[in-house]
């Protein structure tokens, strides 16, 4: 299981493209296990919102839906905030400042950049939104233990046609009960093997 640190979630959410750089944290099979069924129990309905509604987002084909799925300036600065109570000596008020400015200068035109991207890739794909199907969601969530939340990373199939999808990469942090979306890497076509 791998263990995100909130600076690394801090990284991701200035669209640096630094993902992942956290150490592993080794649990026997049987604690993976019960971890897994209990998180899959508990939070299944709020990872389903998610993946409906990044889903919803490029069928709509509104940039505004894409956007809301990130998390606000204001959960943001929650995080950042959360951060300085955990861990006062990699986070000064002076830093948060500079990193709340940075991300709403930055942070909206990295997301739609990636949402254009992805409606560029559904059309080269040959993708046709009205005749998409959301299929199912696959996920592995992990914690990121400084700011005691969860940490996701997924993939949504879907299917066009008679043709199959995923959308992979999806990767997103919880904010008051509920996932924001921190990237998706990109849309992909399946083979019929792979589906």
């Amino acid at each position: 299981m791998t263990k995100i640190t909130a600076i690394e979630i801090l990284i991701i959410f200035i669209c640096t493209g630094i993902l992942n750089t956290g150490y592993t944290q080794s649990l026997s099979p049987s604690a993976t296990i019960q971890k897994k069924s209990l998180l899959m129990n508990a939070n299944d309905q709020k990872e389903l919102a998610l993946a409906h509604n990044v889903f919803n987002a490029l069928i709509k084909n509104r940039h505004e839906g894409w956007l809301a799925l990130y998390p606000t300036n204001a959960e943001f600065k929650g995080i950042l905030q959360s951060m300085m109570v955990e861990q006062p000596a990699m986070l000064t008020k002076q830093k948060m400042d500079e990193m709340l400015s940075e991300r709403e200068a930055e942070a909206p035109v990295c997301y739609k950049r990636e949402y254009e991207q992805l409606k560029n890739d559904a059309q080269v794909l040959g993708i046709d939104w009205n005749n998409a199907v959301f299929e199912r969601l696959k996920f592995e969530t992990s914690p990121a233990n400084d700011l005691h939340c969860l940490y996701l990373n997924g993939q949504i199939f879907f299917s066009s046609g008679q043709q199959h999808f995923i959308f992979y990469g999806i990767e997103a942090v919880e904010i008051n009960s509920a996932y924001k979306l921190q990237a998706v890497k990109g849309l992909a076509k399946l083979s019929p093997a792979k589906n």
